[in-house]
């Protein structure tokens, strides 16, 4: 089946759970019709409309529906632009679909919206590392750790940052937390040890590099 089919056959199949949820709202209408003069028993409840977009759209994306998901949240977005939690869910999508611009600009409106959405500053700052924007994605990496201090994702992150602006001192902290979290990544003693070799600390990078062919040796 082509993609197109199977996004057309996922669409129909969220306008039906639409219209089966509204179900109890289209009987009471049909009771109260003669009375109220309603134009049309079937009209949905806007509202309702835009909190099961709204649920529908987060489900998947948190489930890693992205294509499902993005169609589902631009609808609740263009009539609720500063929703939050659907910039971010809808950011979070477009960026897992190769929309990457259109996914850091929705970030970044939500940012504005809550500075101190830790959800946000993470995500963001992942995508500006994606997008080399290194200076960025360390101001936000700093704030989202600022709030969550035991995620080893942000501190390593973190260290990339700080290792491609050069500022090798804040690169090597960084992995070392990230360390602290997971002694066992290979990766981060790699990554440590060449921010230590940039910084001309030549026996702190052979250690490290050591550590990291021991634990791939025992892997």
């Amino acid at each position: 089946m082509a993609v197109k089919q199977i996004r057309s056959a996922a669409g129909v199949a969220d306008q039906v759970g639409l219209y089966a949820m509204a179900g109890f709202l289209v009987a009471k209408k049909v009771s109260t019709a003669a009375i109220d003069g309603y134009k049309s028993l079937f009209s949905i409840n806007r509202e309702m409309q835009q909190d099961y977009y709204r649920s529908k759209g987060i489900a998947h994306a948190k489930r890693k529906k992205y294509s499902q998901a993005v169609p589902m949240l631009e609808k609740v977005l263009k009539r609720n632009p500063e929703n939050v939690e659907t910039l971010f869910f809808l950011g979070v999508s477009y960026l897992r679909t190769d929309k990457r611009e259109k996914g850091i600009a929705l970030l970044e409106r939500g940012s504005k919206l809550e500075p101190k959405n830790a959800k946000i500053a993470s995500a963001l700052g992942m995508a500006y590392i994606q997008a080399k924007s290194y200076k960025k994605a360390a101001v936000m990496l700093e704030k989202a750790i600022a709030k969550s201090k035991d995620k080893f994702d942000l501190y390593y992150r973190l260290g990339m940052a700080y290792d491609n602006l050069k500022e090798y001192p804040k690169a090597i902290k960084a992995f070392g937390s990230a360390i602290g979290i997971n002694p066992n990544d290979a990766k981060v003693y790699q990554a440590i040890g060449f921010a230590y070799e940039q910084k001309g600390d030549r026996k702190s990078a052979v250690a490290n590099f050591k550590k990291a062919l021991e634990l791939d040796d025992t892997n």
